[in-house]
């Protein structure tokens, strides 16, 4: 679900509060549909439409159709961002890979010349690392004197990915993306329980609504 400090959330909170609506509760309700991964981007806009009309006395179309364009318009963004900084990740790591190789080709006397294009990008594939900037450089550092200071020479069999320094980055890895694995299927789940609460708000609200303006009628 968006956070609280996200654009598109203070975005939407803003244009709700411009409609006289609920921002707290229903604000985090939208969000909830449009954030959530059960749904396609047409039946997200429908759910949307269907939930203004039934919040405003006055439905409008173009209110829901600007709130989806929005919503778009962030995730988009969004998704370049997260795009660039891959990109950076898998340079920063293709350098690192180049390193690695260079440095056990000195250390078994070998001609050292720079990597296969092709190669670097079998490696990472092979491996799916998604290694943070910090612990790129980290690893980067400690593993040039380590193999330099080794007096035996590295076998040919075990390749480069078969140092210490590189088995611990690749065991660290796999623990995080278990990690982040489990921790998004916990978040899927309290979403669905926080949407399913933010939706019942927003029905008692609306039926208080109904029911003032009820009374407020019968009294004329």
């Amino acid at each position: 679900m968006a956070g609280a400090g996200s654009e598109f959330h203070v975005w939407l909170c803003s244009r709700l509060k411009s409609l006289n609506l609920d921002e707290e509760v229903l604000g985090e309700y939208i969000s909830g549909i449009l954030d959530g991964d059960d749904s396609t981007p047409e039946e997200k806009e429908e759910a949307l439409k269907e939930t203004l009309e039934g919040m405003m006395e006055s439905p409008d179309d173009n209110v829901s159709s600007d709130i989806f364009m929005k919503w778009k318009e962030c995730e988009e963004k969004k998704a370049k961002l997260k795009q660039e900084s891959e990109n950076q990740k898998q340079d920063i790591l293709a350098a690192v890979v180049e390193k690695q190789m260079k440095t056990t080709n000195n250390v078994n006397k070998k001609p050292s010349h720079k990597l296969d294009e092709n190669v670097k990008k079998n490696l990472i594939a092979q491996y799916e690392l998604h290694i943070s900037l910090t612990d790129i450089t980290s690893s980067s550092d400690e593993e040039a004197p380590s193999q330099t200071t080794k007096s035996q020479p590295v076998e040919k069999d075990k390749g480069v990915f078969q140092n210490t320094n590189t088995k611990s980055v690749l065991d660290k890895e796999k623990e995080k993306r278990d990690k982040q694995r489990q921790e998004n299927e916990d978040k899927k789940v309290k979403d669905k329980e926080d949407r399913e609460k933010q939706k019942t708000k927003a029905e008692q609200r609306k039926d208080k609504e109904k029911k003032r303006t009820q009374k407020g009628e019968r009294r004329r």
